[in-house]
């Protein structure tokens, strides 16, 4: 059996999955499986994957049925005493799955391990990092929010957590992850890994569609858990809900959506009126798109350069303590 088994869902992923692919092979912990779960692709991806020669390596292939039914194929197929997914279009940095495996040692009774993440753009630009802060019993914080950084790619699982909490939910479209992890922090500890060991692909929101289903996503993962794991949280609903609608308004302006993306702020202000900063996002909406996009690009490139710093810091003290593999 080996240690970890890694699913890759992937969608018509030729360009981006041999990285992932060499990502998984060039980690330090070697006793790994590999399947790949191709989501009925219609490009090169099969032919990609297939010129691997590596035993460890899978495929398989199924109709298109989204990223949650392909994570479920390849979990179920899994034989590795705990689970790590990995998005065709992300990568590890080659320590991530040894540092996890150490972190779980230490932490034998927790549910899932996750690390910080690097944030890149389409075109392969830092634009940010995001740091791991939340350990232990953390349902309550993560129902504010998916403060699992690198969501999906950054975390590893003991199998027979999903033999007690299920497998993703097939019928959300989005924030599939964010409720999953939910699940788990309903019944087990959280543990974090503070290096940067996964590097995400951000990708824009491209449409207002996209944005709608985001919306749509964010407030039925939170009706879910309100209804089953987390109904002892009551007295924190209104305010989740709150926190809801303004990430669901942030995903309207980001798209050009102000209408609707002032409706979001202003939903979120009536359940939760005693948070300054939707004041201020629900005014940005009233700038304009020109604006907006400015703003938009100089908090972006402000990120960017805060990352590279801090990475730069953390390189070299990771460099200087000699850290293992």
């Amino acid at each position: 059996m080996p240690a970890v088994s890694v699913v890759i869902p992937v969608h018509n992923g030729a360009a981006f999955i041999g990285r992932a692919i060499r990502s998984v092979q060039t980690q330090t912990l070697a006793d790994w499986e590999l399947i790949v779960v191709d989501d009925g692709s219609t490009d090169d991806t099969a032919q990609i994957v297939a010129g691997f020669a590596d035993p460890r390596v899978r495929y398989l292939r199924q109709s298109n049925q989204g990223p949650n039914a392909a994570r479920n194929r390849g979990l179920a197929l899994a034989g590795g005493a705990c689970v790590a997914f990995l998005d065709a279009d992300d990568w590890w940095l080659p320590g991530k799955l040894s540092a996890q495996m150490r972190r779980l040692a230490e932490w034998p009774g927790a549910g899932l391990v996750y690390s910080s993440a690097q944030i890149y753009s389409e075109e392969g630009r830092l634009i940010g990092c995001e740091w791991a802060r939340v350990e232990g019993r953390a349902l309550e914080t993560l129902l504010f929010g998916n403060w699992v950084t690198g969501s999906a790619s950054s975390v590893l699982i003991p199998r027979e957590v999903f033999a007690a909490v299920g497998g993703f939910n097939e019928t959300l479209r989005h924030l599939e992850d964010w409720e999953m992890w939910l699940r788990i922090a309903a019944a087990y500890p959280l543990a974090a890994v503070p290096a940067p060991l996964v590097a995400i692909t951000r990708r824009s929101e491209s449409n207002s569609r996209q944005a709608a289903e985001m919306n749509a996503g964010v407030l039925r993962a939170l009706q879910i858990a309100f209804e089953t794991y987390a109904a002892h949280c009551v007295s924190l609903r209104q305010r989740a809900f709150a926190s809801a609608h303004v990430l669901a308004g942030t995903y309207f302006g980001a798209v050009g959506q102000y209408a609707q993306a002032r409706r979001s702020f202003w939903s979120a202000l009536r359940l939760d009126p005693w948070v300054p900063s939707t004041y201020g996002r629900l005014a940005f909406t009233f700038l304009g798109g020109r604006l907006n996009r400015l703003g938009r690009r100089l908090k972006t490139r402000w990120q960017g350069e805060v990352a590279r710093r801090r990475l730069q810091a953390w390189e070299g003290k990771r460099s200087a303590a000699g850290a293992p593999d």
